[in-house]
């Protein structure tokens, strides 16, 4: 189930990253290196030192780009939580 909920997620995200607009593209490269992250993880979910870091950077990039874009950071949020249900 979380990886139902983190896959839609991640379309969500996509979804997003193309309305932001072209010149914010640190926030479009951020989050694109972000999902290539997740989907990463998710081929391969047994726990390990990268999952940690990957947790630690979504919750920083919630932390930056909450004001400027919350449709991101809320999707992100969520992405956030599966992944802690899931244990990673």
């Amino acid at each position: 189930m979380p990886e139902r909920t983190i896959q839609k997620a991640v379309e969500e995200l996509r979804a997003e990253i193309s309305r932001l607009p072209e010149s914010d593209s640190e926030a479009r490269e951020r989050l694109e290196r972000l999902l290539s992250e997740i989907e990463t993880h998710m081929d391969s979910p047994e726990e390990g030192p990268g999952h940690e870091s990957l947790i630690e950077e979504l919750n920083s990039t919630v932390d930056r780009l909450e004001v400027e874009h919350p449709v991101a950071t809320s999707i992100l949020g969520r992405i956030v939580t599966a992944l802690s249900n899931m244990g990673i």
